[in-house]
């Protein structure tokens, strides 16, 4: 059974089974067991699946207990035993109802989010290359370098572009050059982005100029595997180290990545 006919079934149960229960409960007993549904639906959405089952359990148990306490209180006959075992099986199945129901709507729920956050990540990243776009490289360059100030850290970008004279595989390998600054800086500390059409930047936090040494040594290493050394002798390669000392940090960097060239000292021109 799918989840639409299985959500159809459970809405034609519980309507048929509201008419039963009206015909054998008084007022407040409906009432009553109403509000316990109600009430266990809302905790089943929200709690997860063995915290709500728990609750399911401690329902259907206490419901059996109160009908045999009731049973035995009035010293009920065969026929009011029988009515209550109906009764118990009918209100147990509605909750077993619920909580699948329940469980369907929060795993929904769940994967919707997940699928947002995913969306999310992707527009902050190129999807041909994995790296950031320019907006969300510009916004990490913001945190990273408040971070390197207040820790009086040392940190380095490097501008990879490939030459206009390569125009009709350009993007193509703009993108494989991407790909491979991923490979050669360290996971989930320094970062790659795009700069414009032609370049990107790689990012290095907390690093010595030994330290870019050894990226560009790991990088170059890696085009030589992938690229042939023509293109790998066009690509235009430089790097600067950030500037802790400027008035501004995002200023500073847009005019770091807007420049045409960078100079050993981290000016642009």
């Amino acid at each position: 059974m799918n989840r639409y006919a299985f959500s159809i079934f459970s809405i034609v149960f519980i309507f048929v089974e509201s008419f039963y229960l009206n015909r054998m409960m008084s007022l407040w007993e409906l009432v009553i067991t109403g509000l316990v549904l109600v009430v266990s639906y809302g905790l089943f959405s929200i709690l997860n699946s063995g915290y709500s089952l728990a609750i399911a359990v401690t329902e259907v148990l206490a419901l059996g207990f109160y009908f045999v306490f009731h049973a035995w209180l009035n010293r009920a006959g065969t026929i009011i035993q029988t009515r209550y075992i109906v009764l118990h099986l009918s209100i147990t199945a509605t909750i077993v109802l619920l909580w699948l129901n329940a469980q369907y709507g929060r795993k929904l729920f769940l994967k919707n989010r997940e699928l947002t956050n995913f969306v999310a990540a992707l527009q902050k990243r190129d999807e041909a290359t994995g790296g950031l776009t320019r907006n969300e490289l510009l916004y990490r360059l913001e945190d990273i370098w408040t971070g390197l100030k207040r820790r009086n850290e040392t940190g380095y970008l490097l501008r990879v572009a490939v030459p206009d004279s390569i125009l009709y595989s350009q993007g193509t390998i703009l993108n494989k050059v991407s790909q491979i600054a991923l490979r050669s800086v360290r996971s989930h500390y320094d970062i790659v982005g795009s700069i414009s059409n032609n370049a990107i930047c790689i990012v290095l936090q907390n690093t010595s100029k030994e330290g870019v040494e050894r990226m560009l040594n790991r990088f170059n290493h890696l085009l030589s595997e992938a690229l042939s050394a023509q293109i790998i002798d066009s690509l235009q390669i430089e790097q600067v180290e950030i500037a802790l000392d400027a008035q501004n940090g995002r200023e500073w960097f847009e005019n770091i990545l807007n420049a045409k060239r960078w100079t050993k000292q981290g000016s642009a021109s």
